[in-house]
């Protein structure tokens, strides 16, 4: 299941709303022509989150209206989102590392350099033409 958290704030709505699955699962819209969007964003996005017992993690994706519409607007969308991100890669750190690791130990341990291909359809870990995958799986528990 995709969970997506979707903001808009180039326009004088505030709006948040979390779809999944092409469906809208729940959604917070105030229009304020005074643009109060930086005072209302974070705490409407961590309410929506909050009802519906979900966290930064549970999200697949963030998208954000780039307008057109107010500069300032879409700064205020777009910091919240780039900050939903840090805190994602922040909670995804520790696993990374972890597994950086365990690539580095096969590689010594079986006395090769390795490659990794981090392109989105990458995976490949290649040990002078040995594919390595396996036996990362296997180091990580997998």
């Amino acid at each position: 299941m995709s969970t997506i958290l979707n903001i808009e704030t180039s326009s004088k709505n505030c709006s948040v709303c979390l779809s999944s699955n092409g469906e809208l699962i729940s959604s917070f819209d105030s229009e304020d022509i005074t643009y109060k969007h930086s005072e209302l964003l974070t705490s409407s996005i961590q309410n929506i989150l909050n009802e519906n017992n979900l966290s930064v993690k549970d999200l697949s994706a963030v998208s954000v209206g780039i307008g057109p519409g107010s500069f300032t607007g879409l700064r205020i969308g777009l910091s919240a989102a780039q900050e939903l991100q840090k805190k994602q890669m922040d909670l995804m750190t520790p696993l990374l590392e972890k597994a950086r690791n365990a690539i580095t130990k096969v590689g010594e341990d079986q006395g090769f350099n390795y490659v990794i291909d981090s392109s989105p359809n990458g995976g490949i870990i290649l040990a002078n033409g040995k594919d390595l995958l396996a036996d990362v799986k296997k180091e990580l528990g997998f």
